[in-house]
């Protein structure tokens, strides 16, 4: 094993092993252990399978995904306010329709993403893929116009993937 993988499989399983401890909070020396296990097992099981350092499974993706969710918390929050204020306030229209949204990639993973980051956006649900695009199904029409243009998504998903958006 040349060093260059050797030290890919040690960050990933070291990026598993401090998401179990983040998400779990338990610090017992056998459940530490026991997590230690399981990132080491999946460490594994993604070297065999060839996937650590191909494609998407680089280090770099897996340390942009923190920012991205930030930035997709941000939009969850912002589409939160929005669908609140037109159910708040019954002027402010509601116009439900379907969308061709510009999926991001060829790949299969970063269309998921982009599919489903629209999704958990309140106002928007990803529908269906039809060829190179994403149906989707917006609340109102400022919403369908802004996925139309991308709505931010397609950039923010390749920049994770260090890509280009179409």
């Amino acid at each position: 094993m040349n060093a260059p993988a050797h030290s890919r499989r040690f960050f990933i399983f070291l990026l598993l092993l401090g998401f179990w401890l983040v998400i779990s909070g338990h610090y017992a020396a056998l459940l530490v252990s026991l997590g230690a296990a399981s990132a080491a097992l999946v460490t594994a099981l993604s070297a065999r399978m060839g996937v650590i350092g191909a494609g998407l499974h680089r280090p770099g993706f897996y340390l942009k995904l923190p920012f991205y969710a930030l930035w997709l918390l941000w939009r969850i929050i912002a589409a939160n306010c929005d669908v609140a204020r037109r159910i708040l306030t019954p002027k402010l229209p509601i116009s439900p329709r379907f969308v061709d949204v510009p999926a991001v990639h060829d790949d299969a993973l970063l269309r998921v993403v982009q599919a489903n980051s629209i999704t958990l956006t309140p106002g928007t649900i990803s529908a269906d893929f039809q060829g190179d695009t994403i149906r989707v199904h917006a609340l109102t029409e400022e919403g369908a116009g802004k996925l139309r243009e991308g709505g931010g998504f397609a950039r923010q998903v390749a920049w994770l993937a260090r890509r280009r958006a179409r």
